[in-house]
């Protein structure tokens, strides 16, 4: 997605009929977890990227300069965005016991439940994050002193909340919506470990 010198490229908002890299390409090749049109609205809205008349994607080199903080911010970002789908994709893979990965989600909340849910999140999961810190910070200390067992291993554990309107992700109803599976809409679901 750079020139041989090294400088980013002008991408298609999509894929070009005849091949070739563009935007949708590159954001589809970090996750699909997320829409394509939700990465470039929110590229756009922070000055990162413009979107010209011929419909092609720039990088504003100029105004994306990090700071220290938006720096470790995107370090953590990319890390845990990589960890997710590392472990996404070890449970489709079927590639050993399955790793921990679950949602919930419910629709057709007002924007008051929502607040509430957010808040409630945030709370929960500062409690599951302390709670696990504090147990692995107990096993690093204890696992320093082995000798019969070498401390090779990283783990991450996260947690994160997301809402918007009905219909805005582009992907219509989710299967338990639609009655493929007899369960009501909302209920906590196994994200890709069933």
């Amino acid at each position: 997605f750079v020139s041989d010198d090294g400088q980013p490229l002008a991408l298609p908002r999509v894929a070009p009929e005849g091949g070739g890299p563009s935007f949708e390409e590159l954001v589809l090749s970090t996750s699909r977890d997320t829409t394509v049109r939700s990465v470039l609205d929110e590229w756009i809205r922070q000055g990162i990227v413009a979107l010209d008349e011929g419909d092609l994607v720039r990088l504003r080199v100029e105004s994306f300069v990090p700071t220290e903080e938006e720096g470790d911010r995107l370090y953590f970002f990319g890390r845990n965005l990589r960890d997710h789908v590392a472990a996404g994709v070890h449970n489709l893979l079927e590639d050993g016991p399955p790793l921990f990965d679950r949602s919930v989600f419910y629709d057709r909340l007002s924007p008051d439940s929502v607040e509430e849910l957010q808040r409630l999140s945030s709370e929960v999961g500062a409690r599951a994050l302390r709670e696990l810190g504090q147990r692995a910070l107990e096993l690093q200390r204890r696992d320093a002193g082995r000798s019969d067992a070498p401390a090779t291993q990283r783990m991450t554990f996260g947690a994160y909340f997301y809402a918007e309107p009905e219909g805005a992700d582009g992907l219509g109803e989710a299967p338990s919506e639609a009655g493929s599976d007899g369960r009501p809409a909302g209920e906590e679901t196994e994200s890709s470990d069933a």
